[in-house]
């Protein structure tokens, strides 16, 4: 006690800026810790979010409903038909169905079929102007969309695809809202497989942007237009 007694008060008040100052430190190192654990559980839980979005969204996918185009060249290659009978004209229809697990709206949507030895890069598409529905529900599928405007396939051109000289391409675009406030636009390709003898997915390939909100643009039309009427007007 003598000894603490003795000392002089430059010396408690240095002890007293060291105390401080340790306790500073320890808070400090607290609160980083605080703020990492905060920002893993954040980082968490918009994982979770995400995964449970993706699991709730709408799925679409392509089904061949009717199409004659496999028999007739499984038919041609085995030489089932007349040397010199021309084949039949082409039918192809398809479905789109909804394996996700809310609706979604369709936008847009248009196909294409070409007989070549490579996907173009630009292919033409044929835009469906009425859609087969709006709004597809979970589980839903649309009506089967008839392709029209098929090309007429001639012997050569079923030999050079038996031979793999061409393939026959079946392509589309089909762009769609689901409820969660993005757009999505699904590319899909099929291509005639003479080992399957049937269709295979040679591309599927879905991309999504966040759909704009209508309100936010009217918000920020109204707050120009406050801007522009409280600026002062040039003398």
């Amino acid at each position: 006690m003598k000894l603490f007694a003795s000392w002089r008060p430059e010396v408690w008040t240095a002890i007293g800026i060291l105390t401080i100052a340790s306790f500073s430190a320890i808070l400090g190192v607290f609160a980083i810790g605080l703020a990492r654990s905060t920002q893993i559980a954040a980082d968490a839980a918009k994982l979770t979010s995400q995964v449970a979005v993706g699991a709730e969204r709408a799925h679409f996918f392509v089904h061949i409903e009717t199409e004659n185009i496999v028999g007739t060249i499984s038919q041609a290659s085995k030489g089932a038909a007349a040397p010199k009978e021309r084949p039949p004209a082409l039918r192809l229809s398809y479905a789109l169905k909804n394996h996700g697990k809310t609706p979604a709206m369709i936008r847009e949507l248009s196909h294409g079929v070409v007989v070549a030895p490579d996907l173009p890069e630009n292919p033409k598409y044929q835009a469906v102007s009425q859609l087969p529905v709006d709004i597809l529900g979970a589980g839903e599928k649309t009506p089967p969309i008839q392709v029209v405007d098929l090309p007429r396939l001639t012997s050569n051109d079923i030999a050079s695809i038996e031979e793999l000289f061409n393939n026959f391409w079946f392509y589309g675009i089909v762009v769609y809202d689901d409820i969660f406030g993005w757009r999505r636009t699904l590319e899909f390709v099929l291509q005639y497989s003479t080992v399957l003898h049937g269709f295979r997915v040679f591309r599927y390939q879905e991309s999504e942007v966040r759909r704009p909100d209508p309100k936010a643009k009217a918000r920020r039309r109204l707050g120009g237009r406050i801007f522009k009427k409280s600026r002062p007007s040039p003398e």
